[in-house]
């Protein structure tokens, strides 16, 4: 083989070898572009989710701080009915103090149950559960408390002291249902999906 023969094979060999290598970097780059675009939509799919929970962690965090407060007021409102000791002016009737007492008792009662049903839809179902024993716990104690005599009923205080620790218990129960519901979202941990997202 002379010099120009051999110059072709070279530049042939050449030629082959650099088609090849062209064709494996255009695949290359068209599989890198599809594995972009496909780490790009499930980005976008994950920041979507991300706002979304994001929005209903708000959401129900300030419904279930509404409750919570309006559960306390009511728990204070129904405990206060029949005290263990007692601060009262001495020129106000004990009418007068029995009705101030249940009309601070029916506005808490009220506001909770606006709350409670007015929100229903947007907490668990066990909340609403224990939150409706709380308020048949409270509203029990109102009854006794404005039909109940304790100069004819032996009974009074037993009665006011067993609806008192249901009440309480009842309230506990609620505060630790609304408690761990913030858990259930915090163990969520949005701050890893959101970093995920931003890389």
């Amino acid at each position: 083989m002379d010099w120009p023969e051999v110059a072709v094979v070279l530049v042939g060999t050449f030629l082959i070898q650099y088609l090849r290598e062209k064709g494996k970097n255009l695949a290359t780059k068209e599989d890198v572009r599809n594995i972009t675009e496909r780490i790009e939509s499930v980005k976008s799919q994950y920041a979507s989710q991300l706002h979304i929970s994001q929005v209903r962690y708000e959401k129900e965090f300030e419904i279930l701080s509404d409750l919570a407060e309006k559960l306390v007021e009511l728990r204070d409102a129904a405990l206060s009915l029949r005290p263990a000791t007692d601060y009262f002016s001495p020129n106000e009737t004990e009418d007068e103090r029995k009705q101030k007492r249940l009309t601070r008792f029916q506005e808490a009662m009220r506001a909770l149950y606006l709350v409670a049903e007015r929100r229903r839809p947007f907490y668990p179902e066990e909340l609403y559960k224990v939150l409706n024993e709380f308020s048949q716990a409270s509203w029990s104690e109102a009854v006794g408390y404005r039909l109940g005599r304790m100069d004819v009923d032996p009974k009074y205080w037993e009665v006011a002291e067993k609806n008192a620790q249901a009440i309480s218990s009842l309230a506990n129960k609620a505060l630790d249902a609304i408690r761990e519901r913030i858990r259930t979202w915090e163990r969520l941990d949005v701050g890893k999906l959101d970093a995920i997202v931003r890389d």
